[in-house]
């Protein structure tokens, strides 16, 4: 629950007992300039998304994802705590894998031109740290498909002709001399 003063509260539904998960920061723009407010949690997280400006050039994507345009709010569910905030501007949350994927997926596309601009960026579930972030012009055609392979560690992105995938980097190891 978001109370008036921005103090935010999980219910338990099972047990019915509340939990303080603190004040909103005083960074946010006030109540007033909110036009939606979403929440969005795996088991250990909450992911509060505030939207502050309407924006309706986020298109639709066949996945289930939650749009937003306005700052993020992740809250760690095991300590009761706000653990961090984010300004973020047209994306789209991936709802897709969320409960097992280590990373927050936010996703746009926008038509530019005869092109699509794809708008990929990955975020720390624990500390909202920017992992990953390209912007590309990529198709003449939208985003329409959209995989969590866990155990390869890859998200494809597809369009009709075209395959993105992104995965983690690969760090090669330094040769190390021989001690003897």
């Amino acid at each position: 629950m978001l109370h008036t003063d921005g103090q935010l509260e999980m219910v338990e539904l099972r047990s019915g007992e509340r939990r303080e998960l603190g004040k909103l920061p005083t960074t946010l723009p006030g109540r007033h300039q909110w036009h939606n407010v979403q929440l969005v949690s795996d088991s250990q997280w909450a992911y509060l998304l505030i939207d502050t400006e309407f924006d309706s050039s986020v298109m639709q994507f066949s996945a289930p994802t939650a749009r937003f345009n306005g700052f993020l709010v992740g809250c760690d569910l095991e300590h009761g705590t706000i653990a961090w905030s984010a300004k973020i501007e047209k994306q789209q949350l991936l709802l897709l894998g969320l409960e097992h994927s280590p990373v927050l997926a936010l996703i746009n596309q926008s038509n530019v031109g005869t092109l699509y601009e794809l708008d990929v960026r990955l975020l720390d579930k624990t500390t909202g740290t920017e992992l990953f972030a390209a912007k590309e012009r990529l198709s003449n055609a939208p985003l329409n498909t959209i995989h969590f392979d866990l155990v390869r560690r890859v998200i494809s992105l597809g369009t009709y002709n075209l395959t993105l995938e992104l995965r983690p980097k690969r760090v090669r190891a330094e040769p190390t001399e021989n001690m003897e």
